[in-house]
């Protein structure tokens, strides 16, 4: 029971003194990206939950079609970006 206090008590004293790039860094890279690549690519399959930057990625095994939508459009239909590609 004290080793989890002492490791809460830790991360309470470190997790604010990083710097907020380090928290947010994937929504900061997808904002600030060019109009030109703020496309993505997106699973019709009914268990699909991410949106991907290539229709290639390895974390995008989809069961129906994959189909290229403005990254506004996915961010409207799916939950968040793949975390092995973005």
């Amino acid at each position: 029971m004290k080793y989890l206090l002492t490791l809460l008590l830790m991360l309470c004293t470190v997790l604010p003194a990083l710097p907020q790039h380090t928290r947010h860094r994937r929504h900061r890279t997808i904002r600030t990206m060019q109009p030109a690549q703020q496309q993505a690519y997106i699973c019709k399959g009914p268990y699909a939950k991410k949106w991907h930057r290539s229709s290639a990625c390895a974390g995008a095994r989809c069961s129906a079609s994959v189909s290229r939508v403005s990254l506004n459009e996915a961010r409207k239909i799916m939950v968040g970006p793949c975390l092995k590609c973005w």
